[in-house]
């Protein structure tokens, strides 16, 4: 009696499909593994944190200077913080770098001005190689909030992303 071995042609396609699947779930669980595992080590170094806690400053000093009667400037230190300050819609937003989503960036709101006219935004990015701290001024003069910075660039009304 001879064998003729015979590859039914269905079962080839459905464990090709089972395979591809199973890669497709793997590759899948590979991505929000690795996701999770880099903002767990942003955790665990206090780089979240960090960036929360300036949010909040920043936010609560806006807070503070448009409260404030008069003419008043706070001078915010960055210390050795090389972070981007993006301040807009209410909102200050502290980043690694400027591609940086919101998900992972320390967001924080303040209750600033909703005179027409008044809209706030700003974009502070520290100087590349600069030793010095980025000294971020924060005003109010004639009840209008400005913001300025040393070591530091700063961007008015920057078309955010």
């Amino acid at each position: 009696m001879k064998r003729v071995c015979r590859l039914n042609r269905k079962r080839g396609e459905a464990i090709t499909t089972q395979t591809g699947m199973i890669v497709a779930g793997l590759v899948l669980a590979a991505i929000i593994t690795l996701t999770f595992l880099d903002k767990a080590v942003n955790d665990l170094k206090g780089e979240t944190l960090e960036k929360n806690y300036i949010a909040r400053d920043i936010a609560l000093a806006l807070d503070a200077v448009y409260a404030a009667p008069g003419d008043i400037e706070y001078t915010y230190s960055m210390r050795d913080y090389k972070y981007v300050v993006e301040i807009r819609d209410n909102m200050v937003r502290v980043r690694k770098n400027l591609g940086e989503s919101d998900n992972v960036a320390g967001v924080y709101d303040y209750f600033g001005s909703n005179r027409e006219g008044s809209k706030m935004a700003y974009r502070i990015i520290p100087s590349p190689g600069s030793e010095a701290p980025a000294l971020v001024h924060l005003g109010n003069r004639d009840g209008n909030l400005f913001v300025m910075a040393d070591n530091a660039a700063v961007e008015r009304n920057a078309a955010f992303a």
